[in-house]
Formats: C-alpha cells, structure tokens, sequence
C-alpha cells in the first residue's frame, strides 16, 4: 500500500480499514469464519475476485495469515496479533451504530442465510443439551427458507438440505421477526407472546431454547440503547 503525504495514525489506519469489505472480512473472521467459502457465505455482495483481492490486501499488510490447505486447495485463513487488536475497534464501531445509526430492520436488508449462519456461530455450548439436539428453522419472508440446525454439546453445524435427522425443535419464524429477536430489537419471549415466531418439541426444550444463543454480539447494546431511548 502506498502511503500519501500524511504522517498521521488515522489516515494510515483508515486507508487500510475505510474499505467496507476489508472491515466485513475481519467481523467474520472474528465471528469464527476461516475459511473462503465461510467468509463469502456472509458477503453475499462481493464477488469472488474482488474478495480474493481484499484477502490478499489484508494479509500483505499483516492483518491475516493464510496457510494453505494440504492438497493446495485454498487458504486457512487466520487474524494475527494486530488484526485480533482490532476487535475492540470494530466493537466499538458496532456499539456507536447502535446508538446513533441503526434503526428498525428493513425488508431489503433482511437475509436469512445470513441470519441462520450468524446464529449457528453464536451457540452457547454451555446452555445446550448434552446431547444431540437437531433444530429446525422455516422463515417466511419474501420467499419460505429452510434450514437445519445440528447442535453438539462442543459444535453446531448448519444445513440447507435435510440430514436426515430426527428434529427436535421446531422453530417457524416471520424473517423480520427472528432478525430483530437476534439483534435485540425485541425480546425472544415478546415475539413468542405474539406469534411471530413458535417453537414446538418437549417442553424443557422449548423453555430452553432462548438460553441456547449469545444473540448478536451487539445484542446488550441495543437493548440498553432502546431502554435508554423510553426514559
């Protein structure tokens, strides 16, 4: 990267993070994303080139490591130090949003794959069932998606076919609905009360199944924000 005429700490940092796709790329890969196809899953905007250029960009200046897979099929991809150092940054920018940016959800912005694959990597193992629980998602939106959700007490795996698997949960919810329950917006007992969303299994489950997510990483500062804005 070639630095221009400013010696000055914020320019050089927003000349390398001021693209939205290099900062997108690190807010999945500090999601867990390691891999190509899991980072490109949640930049469903991006091409595939101009994703591969902005790896390549990060890594160059020593925000990402790539270590290639055996077989010389793609990259493992990884934050070092200093990419791992700006999380608080992007937490930060998150957190700011919340209070002066983001309002209600709007139809164009709603993605479910988006929604379902970030809540797959919000599962909190420690609230799970000891064994295996297989949930399974219908949102309606624009269009009836399906998805199922395999959780292990140490892993989560997200389908889009079914495995197979004998469900355990099932969970139909209104695509705005589960978007503004996973950001905060309302609460998961708010949008069950009305029948926005229903899950239906065995009742310990289904009392369960709330403490099962972490929710969006910005879940507690939307929630203060919205009981801030009714004082």
């Amino acid at each position: 990267m070639q630095r221009q005429a400013q010696y000055c700490p914020v320019f050089f940092a927003a000349e390398l993070l001021g693209d939205r796709w290099n900062l997108l790329i690190m807010r999945e890969m500090m999601g867990g994303a390691s891999r190509f196809n899991e980072i490109e899953r949640c930049l469903p905007n991006v091409s595939r080139s101009l994703l591969i250029q902005r790896l390549r960009l990060l890594t160059r200046n020593g925000i990402i490591d790539a270590m290639p897979l055996e077989g010389g099929r793609g990259h493992h991809y990884s934050l070092t130090p200093a990419g791992k150092d700006l999380e608080p940054v992007l937490m930060a920018m998150g957190d700011w949003a919340v209070r002066w940016v983001v309002g209600e959800p709007r139809p164009e912005e709603l993605n479910p794959t988006f929604l379902i694959y970030w809540l797959h990597r919000r599962v909190k193992f420690d609230a799970v069932p000891a064994k295996r629980t297989v949930i399974r998602f219908d949102i309606v939106g624009e269009a009836r998606e399906v998805f199922w959700l395999v959780v292990q007490p140490d892993e989560a795996s997200l389908c889009t076919k079914d495995p197979g698997l004998e469900v355990d949960v099932y969970v139909n919810a209104n695509s705005m609905e589960l978007q503004r329950v996973f950001s905060g917006r309302i609460t998961l007992d708010r949008a069950l009360a009305e029948e926005t969303i229903t899950i239906v299994g065995p009742t310990k489950l289904v009392r369960g199944f709330g403490q099962w997510f972490l929710w969006s990483p910005f879940y507690e500062a939307t929630r203060a924000h919205l009981q801030t804005a009714d004082i």
